[in-house]
């Protein structure tokens, strides 16, 4: 006769022993979490879900649930070139390559630092503001900035920039750089905004943002091709994103439409062309911190319409927190992050016209998004994701091609882990100048100037 108590508590034992965390996971997520100042309940939230990848793990393999348990949508056509919706049988992809070769840049102008701007300007990347390390200067939040020369491996000083450093963002117009800083620290203004010219390497106060916006707001920028367009993400559980538009042709800002309530955005937007795109996390429950209740979310921004459109998420499970997201050009690639039951490897290319999802093959390993310090970069022809689950670039590099429909894997990078930095895609590599030594929050020094990967 079998022994149904002694079969089930083995079951459950087998399938604790089967769920396993990243070592040191609760430390990191919540270093990176203060490093991308999400603060307050986002890391109750992240200390929670951390917590809750155990249980919910076992609770998952003893139900049943999981993986086999979600069933994946079946897409149209992602060109949208295919009348009615038609089944979508994903090829099976080519065998996985190896590609890739790091490379160091050299030795900067300026001292280290963390949380930095780094912005791709046509071939030439700005280093700008971020937070001092200790053994520099003992400046904490940075004004000086230099401009790393990308054909030549070379770096030039800049002036400092009139703005206070310590909450920033900034995006590129193809002529010059605008900037913006929203703070309450310290006295400072809290409402400021310059321009940067790479051509006479000078910067020009602008008019001030709308004094209406939260100063404890979370600023990120992105160019319309005629407007600056300011999302500050403000709240705890359940952020929004106040708006406000910049014109630089009459030097004027705008308020605009606030976003629908709810999502967390450490991505950053990605301008598709006509919209505004934000990829985050929003709580089922905003009075809770319960974090297996978080389901990745997609809000687009109209700065036409001043309108905003939520697309439901479409990949596996979407109780996830943390995805991945970049802009091909046609597409938006998403997928990884991280949910109850471990990171996620699934990814999906998203055609925001006629909203259809196409899955892709998984990745050869998880991956996980900006708020463990990661970054998804386009190429031009690969989406190239770097950083491990620690958000040190000691992992192996993921790029998927769309045109072959297949993955490949770089190298890990030579000898000890190094903490991750923006990356941005300059010239024919991927630049990532993290420079200088590291403090507290990334206790392992960097190069003196950076890194480079080329795919």
């Amino acid at each position: 006769m079998i022994d149904h108590e002694t079969e089930l508590r083995g079951q459950l034992d087998r399938a604790a022993a089967d769920v396993h965390a990243p070592p040191d996971l609760l430390a990191t997520v919540e270093r990176r979490i203060v490093v991308q100042r999400r603060q307050g309940a986002l890391i109750r939230v992240a200390g929670a879900l951390v917590a809750a990848v155990l249980a919910a793990g076992v609770a998952l393999a003893v139900s049943g649930g999981g993986d086999d348990a979600e069933e994946v949508p079946v897409a149209s056509d992602p060109t949208g070139t295919s009348a009615p919706a038609t089944t979508l049988v994903p090829p099976d992809p080519p065998p996985l390559e190896q590609a890739g070769a790091w490379g160091t840049i050299a030795t900067a102008p300026i001292p280290g630092r963390w949380q930095h701007v780094a912005l791709d300007m046509d071939g030439e990347v700005l280093v700008w503001a971020g937070n001092g390390v200790e053994g520099s200067d003992g400046a904490l939040e940075r004004t000086d900035a230099a401009v790393y020369q990308t054909a030549t491996d070379t770096w030039r000083e800049v002036p400092d920039a009139p703005l206070y450093a310590g909450n920033v963002a900034a995006t590129w117009t193809g002529e010059v750089v605008i900037a913006v800083s929203i703070n309450s620290n310290d006295g400072a203004s809290p409402y400021e905004a310059a321009s940067f010219d790479p051509a006479t390497d000078t910067w020009t106060p602008l008019a001030e943002p709308p004094t209406t916006l939260d100063q404890d707001g979370i600023p990120a920028l992105a160019w319309t091709g005629s407007h600056a367009v300011l999302l500050n993400s403000v709240g705890g559980l359940e952020q929004t994103a106040e708006v406000a538009l910049y014109d630089p042709a009459t030097d004027t800002w705008t308020t605009g439409t606030t976003s629908p309530a709810g999502a967390d955005f450490p991505t950053d937007p990605i301008w598709t062309g006509s919209e505004i795109v934000a990829v985050g996390s929003r709580p089922d429950d905003p009075t809770s911190i319960d974090a297996t209740a978080v389901t990745a979310v997609i809000l687009a921004y109209d700065p036409a319409a001043d309108t905003w459109r939520e697309l439901p998420w479409e990949l596996g499970p979407a109780r996830r927190w943390d995805p991945a997201a970049a802009w091909t050009g046609t597409h938006l690639f998403v997928g990884g992050g991280l949910e109850p039951a471990g990171m996620r490897s699934d990814a999906a290319l998203v055609d925001l016209d006629t909203g259809t999802w196409t899955p892709l093959p998984d990745a050869p390993a998880p991956f996980l998004g900006l708020l463990h310090g990661a970054s998804a970069v386009w190429t031009g022809s690969q989406v190239v994701l770097l950083s491990d689950e620690q958000g040190n670039l000691s992992g192996t590099p993921l790029a998927y091609e769309p045109a072959t429909g297949g993955w490949s894997q770089g190298p890990a990078l030579p000898g000890d882990p190094v903490p991750f930095g923006p990356a941005v895609w300059s010239a024919d590599r991927i630049v990532v100048p993290a420079i200088g030594a590291a403090d507290e929050y990334c206790c392992i020094p960097r190069p003196d100037g950076g890194l480079t990967y080329t795919p």
